[in-house]
């Protein structure tokens, strides 16, 4: 009976239309991220595990996704680029390999969640 509701009510939903496009100009500051140590931190981790699974979930691009997720994951700074002043030297080990699921699990927590305590969560 539940179930029957929500279809039912979804029914009415599918061909709702909404405005969207608008073209909008912000100016905003951002922290620069080095492509450099990102690239160096995937170089140094294909090299000594042969692949980039997620630190968190295991996922791995590449075997799911063959040539076309060859090389992809995303790299999550340990210690949150907004928190980081000017001139800040970030290292390889202060980065985690992760896959955009679990980076954006990451992120959503406040504080955010750390690499282990992600892990905890999925375990559950």
């Amino acid at each position: 009976a539940k179930d029957e509701r929500a279809v039912a009510a979804m029914a009415g939903l599918e061909d709702e239309e909404f405005m969207e496009g608008r073209l909008l100009e912000r100016l905003h500051k951002s922290r620069e991220r080095s492509v450099s140590l990102i690239k160096r931190k995937k170089e140094g981790v294909l090299s000594e595990q042969g692949k980039l699974a997620c630190e968190v979930c295991g996922f791995d691009f590449e075997e799911v996704y063959g040539e076309l997720g060859s090389g992809f994951a995303e790299c999550h700074h340990l210690v949150p680029l907004a928190e980081l002043r000017y001139g800040t030297r970030t290292k390889l080990s202060d980065l985690a390999i992760v896959c955009a699921n679990c980076h954006r699990m990451v992120h959503k927590g406040r504080p955010m969640l750390s690499i282990n305590e992600l892990q905890t969560v999925m375990q559950r």
